[in-house]
């Protein structure tokens, strides 16, 4: 696991393309992309596990466009 904050060194000294996966939300996304992820994968979960990502009792349909909005 890497801290966002290492991701433009890391890319800078190897020409990677680093995903961030895992528990991202909208201000994960913010952050991943701020320090120069390639990639975001954000996740569908329930509000009752406790997960960060998509709530799945959210307006789902809508998250997408924020995520795009977030990233641009």
């Amino acid at each position: 696991m890497i801290q966002y904050r290492h991701v433009n060194r890391i890319r800078s000294k190897y020409d990677v393309i680093i995903a961030a996966a895992g528990g991202v939300d909208l201000r994960e996304a913010r952050s991943a992309i701020f320090n120069g992820a390639n990639l975001i994968v954000a996740n569908l979960v329930r509000p009752e596990d406790g997960w960060q990502g998509i709530p799945t009792n959210s307006d789902v349909a809508a998250m997408p466009r924020q995520f795009l909005e977030t990233i641009e």
